[in-house]
């Protein structure tokens, strides 16, 4: 853990976040950057410790420290904490402010969050406006908060559109809509972990999207998803904001993205970006645009002008800083008038993610660590996660047999 030498004046905060991120971007340099200037920041590296020690020592570990900041901010988007951390905090330290950031949201918090959220002061959620206006309506402070920076994507000079379409990313549940893209003769190129072993390097994919005369984005395209009971029901079937409805136009090139509702908040349909809500759609907007390049670049310039004074990292960052500072100073009355929200417990997505890393304690003989981990199972164990493990299983004995009767052969 570490900290900075700020002015005695500033906010102590507690950043539990990680230097680690599955793409190589400059987010969470900036992002601690920013925080550092504006408060008197103290870092805790959450992911390797909870990954040494587990869940227990890991929530211990700042409960010990607690009383010495008046500000926590918890970066994680994964299910870390224990269901009632967040009240048992509040306990130790009564005028400690929290933050929590989260992305698929959509998901997590019917699934997850929800269970501690009346504890939670501010709620920055980085892909979901329906959730955002979900707890706003119960007067819990939430706000979009977008982190993709313009030192990674950024408009290039000079550039040539030379490619017609670019879609990167994964290529689970898109191929149908991809391949209907070849099937009407179109030229398509494909990057990221999806279609090469590997991540695309961001400088890389920077120019990529530069040369692009149109961004292809899908952000969903998956099997209907409902939620077990009716309080969720707002967020059955929902799609989410995705890094490329961002990405693209800060590149200066043409958003043309699978319709949510999310969008319309974001950018005017045919003016700053463009929607689609099916295949064929989807065809005839490319065909359009490719034809039509003079409005396809009005469209991108005004996107790319939306993106970057209003959703780019600084400038979000900036609006955190912001909320956090102005939450503090009126902390009493934000409180006071802050709902309580009912809800039942859906605990699927918090199960399965501590089961998976229990069993990854174990193979590491932190027996320790697996035997705390496994306390989910009270919870009840999902049946999604039981058929996957038994088809791993399954695949693996497969995929010994065959090895054994090869070798038997030779």
């Amino acid at each position: 853990m570490n900290g900075n030498k700020s002015s005695k004046n500033q906010l102590k905060l507690l950043l539990c976040s990680s230097d680690r991120t599955h793409i190589k971007t400059s987010q969470i340099k900036i992002f601690k950057e920013l925080l550092f200037m504006n408060f008197n920041t103290t870092f805790f590296d959450l992911f390797d410790y909870f990954e040494s020690f587990g869940r227990t020592q890991t929530e211990n570990y700042i409960k010990n420290i607690i009383k010495d900041f008046q500000i926590i901010l918890i970066q994680t988007d994964k299910p870390f904490y224990n269901f009632n951390f967040f009240k048992e905090l509040k306990k130790i330290n009564n005028e400690i402010i929290i933050v929590y950031t989260d992305g698929d949201a959509i998901q997590n918090f019917p699934s997850y969050s929800v269970n501690f959220i009346n504890e939670i002061d501010i709620y920055a959620v980085t892909d979901s406006l329906k959730v955002v206006n979900y707890l706003n309506k119960n007067n819990t402070k939430s706000f979009f908060w977008y982190t993709q920076y313009k030192q990674d994507f950024f408009k290039l000079e000079d550039r040539l559109k030379i490619n017609d379409v670019i879609f990167y990313g994964g290529s689970k549940n898109r191929k149908d809509y991809l391949n209907y893209i070849k099937e009407n003769n179109i030229s398509l190129n494909v990057y990221g972990r999806g279609f090469q072993p590997d991540f695309t390097p961001i400088k890389t994919l920077n120019k990529f999207i530069n040369k692009s005369k149109i961004g292809l984005s899908l952000n969903f395209v998956q099997q209907d998803r409902k939620w077990k009971n009716n309080y969720f029901n707002d967020f059955n079937n929902c799609k989410h904001v995705k890094g490329k409805n961002i990405e693209i136009p800060l590149c200066g090139t043409f958003l043309l993205a699978e319709y949510l509702e999310d969008l319309e908040e974001l950018y005017i349909n045919k003016k700053e970006a463009v929607y689609f809500e099916n295949k064929k759609e989807m065809i005839e907007l490319i065909q359009y645009y490719l034809k039509n390049s003079e409005e396809r670049e009005q469209i991108a310039m005004a996107g790319y002008n939306k993106a970057l004074n209003n959703y780019e990292g600084s400038v979000m960052t900036e609006k955190l800083v912001k909320e956090i500072k102005d939450f503090y100073l009126k902390r009493e009355e934000n409180l006071k008038n802050k709902n309580q929200i009912k809800y039942k417990q859906e605990v699927d997505w918090y199960v399965t993610w501590s089961l998976n890393h229990a069993f990854n304690f174990f193979n590491n003989k932190n027996y320790k660590a697996f035997l705390d981990m496994i306390k989910v199972i009270k919870y009840g164990v999902p049946i999604s996660y039981v058929s996957y493990k038994l088809k791993q299983l399954i695949i693996n004995k497969v995929s010994h047999f065959k090895n054994f009767l090869f070798l038997k052969k030779k």
